[in-house]
């Protein structure tokens, strides 16, 4: 039976994830349009705020990887706590053969999971952004094809404990989730040092 059309839903937790996912934009807004200093070994970057250095960019990056791969870590545990409920979510999309819906649910379950703790720690944090950022972005086209075809139920994102309906507030928020996953994937440090050899190698991003 085919979910009855709604109005536009009332999202309760869209925002929660605004002010990281605006601060992102901001940050690689300034990182593009800044020019590199001489003479002094370090990129320094000019805002409306203040002076961003390398440094500066590189703790930021690992706060922002923790957080995020903290928020997938944790959206695969909440899952896990109604492992049923985010079947028949996952089914509601009307995307996947009924067959493939478990293996399907577990395997994002489990890429969730891995590739979050990764990120949270910083290990291969650029690799790991990036496919999250490739898993959220399908994700976030099934969110939007089933909010042009008016369904209304439980995106699944956050398991029973945080409900949300599908819809443009769900759709902003995984927008917002995979900008700051290809800023890290992109402009981000992979956590070495930077002093060593690979730490410069991958801190050395030009803009």
């Amino acid at each position: 039976m085919k979910n009855p059309a709604r109005p536009f839903p009332d999202n309760r937790w869209g925002g929660v994830f605004l002010c990281s996912g605006v601060t992102a934009c901001l940050q690689h807004l300034s990182l593009v349009i800044s020019p590199q200093l001489p003479g002094n070994g370090l990129t320094t970057h000019c805002s409306g705020t203040g002076i961003f250095t390398r440094e500066m960019r590189n703790i930021f990056a690992k706060i922002l990887g923790l957080f995020l791969g903290s928020l997938y870590a944790v959206a695969a545990c909440l899952k896990l706590l109604d492992l049923r409920s985010f079947l028949m979510n996952l089914d509601g999309y009307g995307l996947l053969p009924s067959l493939l819906v478990a293996p399907a649910a577990l395997a994002i379950i489990a890429a969730e999971i891995v590739l979050g703790v990764a990120l949270a720690a910083g290990f291969k944090a650029r690799l790991a952004a990036l496919l999250l950022a490739g898993m959220t972005f399908f994700f976030a086209a099934a969110i939007y094809i089933s909010f042009l075809r008016g369904s209304s139920f439980d995106c699944g994102c956050f398991g029973p404990v945080l409900p949300e309906e599908v819809g443009l507030g769900a759709l902003f928020r995984d927008i917002l989730l995979i900008v700051g996953c290809l800023w890290i994937a992109v402009r981000g440090s992979g956590y070495p040092s930077s002093r060593s050899k690979a730490g410069r190698r991958f801190l050395d991003v030009r803009p």
